[in-house]
């Protein structure tokens, strides 16, 4: 699988659960369609209506989270693998702004992210 889909907007975009960070900028259904079939050929884009569904409705194509917000609030998508307000990250993926451009001022502090299980 190409990544999780993330729905926000009308936009998607893909999500590394691994690595907590965003593989893509918000795109299109068209674009993320042919993402997919690059990828993973006919059986990724058999499968996609179902990913794309759960994504509409829970913000996420994941099955392990109860929203978008819970999916990437914990990321570590800034510069240097520090944290981004998810209002800011997103903000920056529709605008097609690479979240390790985002000033380190706008970000979290690593101390917040000390108290995150889970997270090294």
């Amino acid at each position: 699988m190409p990544g999780i889909i993330c729905y926000h907007n009308d936009r998607f975009f893909l999500w590394d659960k691994a690595l907590n960070v965003p593989l893509t900028y918000a795109m299109t259904r068209e674009v993320l369609e042919g993402i997919v079939w690059e990828r993973e050929g006919e059986a990724g884009l058999e499968a996609l209506p179902r990913r794309i569904d759960r994504a509409i409705l829970g913000g996420s194509s994941s099955m392990m989270h109860a929203s978008l917000h819970a999916l990437i609030e914990h990321n570590r998508a800034g510069p240097g693998g520090i944290c981004v307000p998810v209002e800011r990250l997103l903000q920056a993926l529709l605008a097609y702004e690479d979240p390790r451009d985002i000033p380190p001022e706008e970000c979290l502090p690593s101390e917040a992210m000390e108290m995150v299980p889970g997270q090294p």
